[in-house]
């Protein structure tokens, strides 16, 4: 059976979880390498907080 039949169709996703800050600014870098706007069509989830986050435009707020 197709995964399509049980789930359906796959949306685009609009959230992805940074496991450690320079993840999340990895999937920043990532995402605007691609055109895709971040905050706009893309939130990203910062777990831990460093000083790096405070590098990084747009600026990634911790989840607290």
């Amino acid at each position: 059976m197709y995964a399509s039949k049980i789930f359906g169709n796959p949306q685009p996703f609009t959230t992805a979880i940074g496991s450690a800050d320079i993840s999340s600014i990895r999937l920043l870098n990532g995402a605007k390498g691609v055109g895709i706007s971040v905050s706009e069509n893309l939130s990203i989830v910062v777990i831990d907080w460093t000083e790096l986050t405070q590098l990084a435009r747009p600026i990634l707020a911790p989840v607290q």
